[in-house]
């Protein structure tokens, strides 16, 4: 498809640049959460607090970015805690 103008031309390039910035924010949301679960498995409290900050860190900052609609955000980082939490207890 071509463009018909050079304003539609620039909105194209720029919807393609916001798009692959915003799936490399989400896939560096995603990689968070994979190394958090991996502080999990480890059952070690101390590593465990310091990926869930982390991640909830690399959220905000996706969520501020608006790569992440902010109650989505909200969510993850609450199960996250919550996933967190329960380790604690036992």
């Amino acid at each position: 498809m071509v463009a018909e103008s050079r304003s539609v031309a620039r909105q194209t390039r720029k919807s393609a640049e916001r798009r692959q910035r915003n799936r490399q924010t989400r896939t560096h949301v995603k990689t968070s959460e994979r190394v958090f679960e991996a502080a999990l498995a480890s059952r070690e409290p101390g590593q465990v607090a310091q990926a869930l900050s982390r991640v909830a860190s690399v959220i905000d900052k996706a969520a501020a970015a608006k790569a992440l609609h902010k109650n989505a955000a909200r969510r993850k980082k609450s199960r996250l805690a919550q996933r967190a939490n329960k380790l604690e207890a036992k």
